[in-house]
């Protein structure tokens, strides 16, 4: 398509529309386009759509302006439920756009590792949990689904969780979980967009205390530290997205920090199994994501609960005087912090989740 503007504004149109003298081109938003208070009166008349695809001319064809209907799109698990498109990514892939538009979403960056099997170790740290709107232009764009972290061997931090990402936008994820004679708890791991890590992992106990790991940007919180008492070691819990890890005690109770729930957008019962995330506090049943893992406990005192007091909640693993919960898949949630445990090492984090809905 050619356009020159000067003197009689001349629009020659490649896809079959009339071309011709069309005066000076108004600019409408796509909402105003679609409102059909501003049809077209000739077939071919062009216009400027100031919000789609970053600014572009469309053309009457009739009974529409062309490019301007709804979102469309294909990747992931595709469902329609009510007025809603959704695509649930529970790996990474691509999302194919043919008409762009705004989408809302949901990214969870993968869950904090923790170490092990021997003693006090701090719980994993959630990954990031970023939700918003985006503008997406027809086209291919990357999702990535952030991998779970690591679980480790004897003094050897956790993994940090891997990021996620839909297009432009980004996530990070959480931070390890600190093992005994190890030093101090991983912090949210960044994306390479930076400033956008998940929670920090829990310290560890080891006589004196070792602190958390801190949070990698606004989308997470810091861990606890572990306890620094010789009366069962408590290890600290990892941060949750929703609030920050508990400090370990000398009766453990490191508990995980609390995680997020998703918009009401989608909180829809038909989703997939993935999307609808894992039960949160109060008895509620679903629909949350990215608690941190709860730290160790020697000696009888109780492992810090996943995602807070009364967990496993959103995902994260609970503590234990034994072998550890690992992170749940697809939440986020950090692993817990495992206690003088038979087996080869620590536990994995959860693995991430990105999520998209727009109108039908």
């Amino acid at each position: 398509m050619a356009i020159k503007i000067g003197g009689n504004n001349v629009v020659d149109d490649s896809r079959n529309h009339t071309a011709g003298i069309i005066g000076n081109i108004g600019s409408y938003t796509r909402a105003q386009l679609l409102s059909g208070s501003y049809n077209g009166t000739t077939t071919g008349q062009a216009v400027y759509c100031s919000d789609l695809n970053g600014g572009t001319i469309v053309h009457w064809d009739g009974s529409e302006w062309s490019g301007t209907g709804s979102f469309s799109a294909t990747g992931g698990t595709k469902n329609t439920i009510g007025s809603k498109v959704y695509h649930t990514f529970t790996g990474s892939g691509n999302l194919v756009v043919s008409t762009g538009g705004d989408v809302e979403y949901v990214l969870v960056g993968g869950g904090g590792g923790t170490g092990g099997p021997e003693y006090h170790n701090g719980g994993g740290g959630a990954g990031g949990y970023r939700t918003g709107t985006v503008t997406l232009s027809a086209g291919t764009h990357t999702v990535t689904v952030g991998a779970a972290g690591a679980a480790t061997g004897n003094g050897v931090v956790g993994g940090s969780g891997g990021f996620s990402r839909l297009g432009s936008v980004y996530v990070g994820g959480g931070g390890g979980g600190s093992a005994y004679s190890s030093s101090a708890a991983t912090d949210g791991s960044n994306s390479p967009q930076g400033n956008d890590g998940g929670s920090g992992g829990g310290g560890s106990s080891s006589g004196s205390s070792v602190k958390g790991g801190a949070s990698g940007g606004p989308y997470g919180n810091d861990g606890g530290d572990g306890s620094g008492s010789a009366n069962n070691y408590g290890g600290g819990g990892g941060g949750g997205s929703g609030g920050a890890g508990t400090n370990g005690a000398s009766n453990g109770l490191g508990h995980g920090g609390v995680g997020t729930k998703t918009p009401s957008t989608f909180q829809q019962p038909t989703l997939p199994t993935a999307g609808k995330g894992a039960a949160g506090p109060g008895g509620d049943p679903a629909f949350w994501f990215a608690g941190g893992g709860g730290g160790s406990s020697y000696n009888g005192g109780a492992g810090g609960k996943g995602g807070g007091s009364g967990g496993p909640y959103a995902g994260g693993g609970n503590g234990s005087t034994g072998q550890a919960d690992v992170g749940a898949t697809n939440t986020g949630g950090g692993a817990g912090g495992s206690e003088r445990a038979s087996g080869s090492g620590g536990r994995t984090g959860g693995s991430g989740i990105v999520l998209l809905a727009y109108p039908t």
